[in-house]
């Protein structure tokens, strides 16, 4: 493992409330060269073989029927020295605070069996892979909720003493602040003020741990933003003046370069 990276998933727009990643087999030669962080709750559970999770530095032992919970923002790495088999569940952020669970206050137990959690686990994997089932988005919606309950009422812990590396802290505190602000004019400037560095350090942090520049960052989290909004019924026009896009030509050429079609063409598929 070399190296730490910061992984952005997109909001459902089909109303899945998760990332799913089923069957993943590891290796020696097949896991990740990095770790990585992002702002959903990962659910992983072990299915076969034998591995390791490291969260924060803590490493956890990772064998079947086991339950590993990643908190929101979290470093986390998964690897094994033989052979692994297991599920990977990432809920969607924007389900959980509509359903009054917010990602960043939840802190989890890393590591623990629960039969009912696994159970849910294991019937929310089926029904999500039976694509013809009636009623199957409410169906995983309601078995999302049941499990985010569940998990809530039985293993939460108290929030640990902040810790960890400061340049972490400050690029998650800049996505923070980009992610609450984006309808606003944002520069490199005004950003390091907020997180208390200066514009260089920051362009060089955020380069290093999310592979992209604060612009590209945030034009993309406008885009995508601008996106949904489009694809639930919003002009283009007004969609993108929410999202901080003040001339409709570099919009239209900025969301075809992060998005890979026209604005138009959300609000086509939307009518489809």
């Amino acid at each position: 493992m070399s190296g730490i990276r910061y992984e952005e998933y997109g909001a459902s727009n089909d109303g899945i409330p998760f990332v799913l990643y089923d069957d993943l087999h590891r290796t020696p030669l097949t896991c990740s060269s990095a770790a990585n962080w992002h702002d959903h709750i990962e659910l992983q559970f072990c299915l076969a073989g034998e591995g390791t999770v490291l969260i924060d530095g803590d490493r956890h032992p990772f064998l079947p029927d086991d339950i590993v919970l990643v908190n929101s923002g979290a470093i986390h790495y998964t690897g094994t020295e033989e052979y692994l088999l297991y599920t990977s569940l990432l809920f969607d952020p924007t389900f959980c605070r509509r359903a009054g669970f917010e990602p960043t206050a939840l802190f989890f137990a890393p590591r623990f069996r629960d039969p009912d959690c696994l159970a849910l686990c294991r019937e929310l994997v089926l029904l999500y892979n039976t694509e013809n089932a009636p009623y199957r988005c409410a169906g995983l919606q309601i078995l999302t909720l049941r499990l985010l309950i569940l998990l809530a009422d039985t293993h939460t812990l108290p929030p640990p003493k902040i810790k960890g590396v400061p340049a972490h802290d400050t690029v998650k505190r800049a996505i923070g602040y980009i992610r609450e602000h984006y309808p606003q004019k944002i520069t490199l400037d005004s950003l390091a003020a907020v997180v208390y560095t200066d514009k260089y350090s920051l362009t060089r942090i955020f380069r290093q741990l999310t592979q992209r520049t604060v612009v590209d960052y945030i034009n993309q989290y406008r885009c995508r933003t601008a996106m949904a909004m489009i694809a639930d019924g919003s002009s283009v026009t007004a969609a993108a003046e929410a999202c901080g896009f003040h001339n409709m030509s570099f919009f239209t050429k900025t969301f075809r370069r992060h998005i890979g079609c026209l604005p138009s063409d959300c609000k086509q598929r939307s009518d489809d």
